[in-house]
């Protein structure tokens, strides 16, 4: 199984304060190569325990088709890497948002992309494309280009978090607080 998570990018948001504390992990040069050295294509191994840490420190998880994509997929590493309690710490614990559904059912969009909900709500967007020989790139460390594409990844990883929390920010109060559980 080749697939794996690349990077992670969170801000946590304390509602009280207005305070954004940013977090992000990549994998690097040297999990690659553990887990090559483990014939295992566990780049992610020590992401997924970085972004555990980083679910649990809120209270309510909020994305862009994150509750059909990016948690589904948090999942299925930690299952297919044997870390199956990562997620368990977070079970029934963390309530979530999407804000694709959200986009979906309050603003009756044309399309719930991530670039229309910003463009919708703020009139203005940094969204990026991806662009699919940076991901192919960082399965092999010795690349020319691997510092190149890491770095694009995150940019894109970032741009897209802080594009969906300034759009929730914008809708929240037209939706109803999720009482779903992860």
């Amino acid at each position: 199984y080749q697939n794996f998570i690349i990077s992670y990018c969170a801000e946590i948001r304390n509602v009280l304060t207005g305070k954004i504390t940013k977090r992000e992990y990549s994998i690097t040069k040297n999990d690659i190569h553990k887990a090559v050295e483990n014939n295992s294509f566990d780049f992610d191994y020590k992401l997924l325990q970085h972004m555990s840490k980083t679910l649990n420190m809120g209270n309510q998880i909020i994305g862009h088709y994150a509750s059909k994509f990016d948690l589904g997929y948090f999942n299925a590493r930690c299952l297919l890497t044997k870390q199956e309690k990562l997620k368990n710490e977070m079970y029934g614990q963390l309530t979530q948002a999407d804000t694709w559904r959200m986009m979906k059912t309050s603003l009756k969009a044309p399309r719930n992309t991530l670039n229309n909900l910003i463009l919708i709500t703020t009139g203005t967007s940094q969204k990026t494309h991806v662009d699919l020989k940076y991901w192919y790139t960082i399965k092999f460390p010795k690349n020319k280009n691997w510092q190149k594409s890491m770095n694009y990844i995150v940019d894109h990883c970032r741009k897209d978090v802080t594009m969906t929390r300034k759009a929730h920010m914008k809708i929240e109060k037209f939706n109803s607080i999720s009482g779903m559980l992860i």
